[in-house]
């Protein structure tokens, strides 16, 4: 069974790891949650464990390391971003019910069978978004349900002749003229008789 059946990315923990190639990100780091401490992959202990409320209102624990230990780190290039005299690391981590309930989701981003999944999840919310921005699909411009599901007809075809791109076969409905009904066309050519008052262009309409 799927850990993260949604099929939806997790956050990971925070904590900017910067330099050139690969970093050293939040889930290097080994949390001892008895001893409110964490240890770096350098083998360094951190010296700071604060709670706090990060901007999406959530229990957060902002973790930080020693200025002296991580300026004298070989790898505080591949781990520090800051351009600070006497860098140091800080991570950010939730309460540890959630981040050990969230680590198994976390493991699962990594399989084939999530990036398979979550392509499929892709898709839809890219033909969303399409819609969204190119028909304004969030509010019909009908009223009823009847005109509504036509509309949704409409934006459908919109989206698959917009992508279908150039060389398509399909060709762009015309609203004005499949919108006329016999009565309208009837009236135009006797509009036009009536304007031009050519009786010969009238007589091949009607033979």
């Amino acid at each position: 069974m799927l850990a993260n059946p949604a099929c939806r990315p997790v956050l990971c923990r925070s904590g900017s790891s910067g330099g050139i190639g690969a970093g050293c990100s939040a889930e290097h780091f080994h949390i001892d949650w008895e001893q409110q401490r964490a240890i770096c992959p350098e083998g360094r202990t951190s010296v700071s464990w604060s709670p706090a409320i990060d901007n999406r209102r959530t229990e957060v624990i902002k973790i930080r390391f020693s200025e002296k230990d991580c300026s004298q780190c070989p790898s505080v290039t591949r781990c520090v971003r800051s351009s600070k005299k006497y860098p140091r690391r800080l991570i950010t981590v939730r309460q540890q019910a959630a981040d050990e309930a969230l680590r198994p989701a976390r493991q699962q981003e990594k399989t084939r069978a999530f990036a398979e999944l979550y392509a499929n999840r892709s898709g839809v919310e890219g033909t969303i978004s399409q819609g969204v921005r190119t028909c304004r699909m969030r509010r019909t411009r009908y009223r009823g349900f009847g005109q509504d599901a036509l509309g949704s007809c409409a934006d459908r075809a919109a989206v698959t002749i917009s992508r279908d791109g150039p060389g398509s076969t399909l060709a762009a409905w015309d609203v004005e003229q499949e919108s006329l009904s016999d009565h309208d066309r009837r009236h135009a050519v006797v509009h036009e008789y009536v304007v031009t008052g050519n009786t010969a262009d009238e007589r091949k309409r009607n033979h």
